[in-house]
C-alpha cells in the first residue's frame, strides 16, 4: 500500500526545534490546512480559523481568515507564538512579502520556522539518492520550472535576516514523498511524476520511467521503496 508523507515527520520537526508550540500558531503557504493538522502531535493547538494559505491554531476560535494571504494575512501584529511557512510564495524571487509578514505578526520573541524544498541538492545528486534528478537530467525544463518555484537555502536565509528575522539557524529534514512496493511506485510515479513533470510529454516520461525501474528494485528493502526530498528548514526569532 502506497503511503504519502507521514504527519509525524512534521510534528517531530516542530517539536525539535524548541519553540513555542502553547500558544498561537500561524501556518501559512500552499497546503496550509494540511500542514497545521499533521503539526498537532507537537502541541499545536486546534485550527481555529484557515484560509487556502492561511491557517492559525488557536486555544479559542473565531479568526476570519477568508480572504487572507501568506504576504497579507490581515492578522494584528505581534499576535502569534509562532509561524511556520511552507511554500509560502509563488516563486524564487516572491519571498520577501511572505516573511516581512511573518516578522509582524509574530510577538516579540517569537519563533519563525522557514521550510522549503532544497531543488539544488537534488541537482546535485545521484538517482539512487533522490530519483527525481533522472527527470531533471533529461529534461532541462522541467528542471528550470522547479527552481523557479522553490527559493534555494542562501536566498530564503539572507531574506529572513533582512525581513528581520534574527538568531537564524539553517537545519535539514528529510521529508517522505511516497513509500510502497516497487510496484506501486512505480506505477504512481507514472501517473503522478514529480513536480515539473507537467512540462514532459508522454514518450520523454516513459524514458524516464525506464531509467527508474532498475534503480528502485536495487535498493528497495524487502520489496518496499521509500523516495525521500531534501528540505531546508530555516528557524529564527523576532
Amino acid at each position: 500500500m502506497l503511503t504519502r508523507t507521514a504527519s509525524s515527520e512534521w510534528s517531530r520537526l516542530i517539536a525539535s526545534l524548541d519553540v513555542n508550540t502553547h500558544g498561537v500558531t500561524v501556518v501559512v503557504g500552499a497546503q496550509a490546512v494540511r500542514l497545521a493538522d499533521s503539526l498537532q502531535g507537537s502541541g499545536v493547538h486546534p485550527i481555529a480559523g484557515a484560509s487556502d494559505e492561511v491557517v492559525v491554531c488557536a486555544a479559542e476560535e473565531g479568526y476570519d481568515l477568508e480572504s487572507a494571504t501568506p504576504a497579507s494575512t490581515g492578522l494584528p501584529d505581534d499576535s502569534a507564538d509562532l509561524v511556520v511557512l511552507a511554500h509560502a510564495w509563488s516563486g524564487r524571487t516572491d519571498v520577501e512579502p511572505a516573511l516581512v509578514e511573518a516578522v509582524r505578526i509574530a510577538r516579540p520573541g517569537a519563533a519563525v520556522v522557514v521550510c522549503e524544498l532544497d531543488v539544488g541538492r537534488i541537482l546535485r545528486s545521484r538517482p539512487a539518492q533522490y530519483p527525481s534528478v533522472l527527470l531533471y537530467t533529461a529534461e532541462p525544463a522541467a528542471a528550470a520550472l522547479v527552481m523557479d518555484q522553490h527559493p534555494d537555502p542562501g536566498l530564503l536565509e539572507l531574506t529572513a535576516v533582512r525581513a528581520g528575522i534574527r538568531e537564524g539557524e539553517v537545519t535539514r529534514f528529510e521529508r517522505t514523498v511516497r513509500q510502497a512496493p516497487v510496484d506501486e511506485y512505480l506505477a504512481d510515479v507514472a501517473v503522478r511524476g514529480w513536480r515539473g513533470a507537467d512540462v514532459v510529454d508522454a514518450a520523454e516520461a516513459d524514458a524516464v520511467l525506464a531509467r527508474l525501474e532498475p534503480i528502485v528494485s536495487r535498493l528497495a528493502r524487502d520489496g518496499v521503496y521509500t523516495e525521500t526530498e531534501p528540505w531546508v528548514v530555516v528557524r529564527g526569532w523576532v
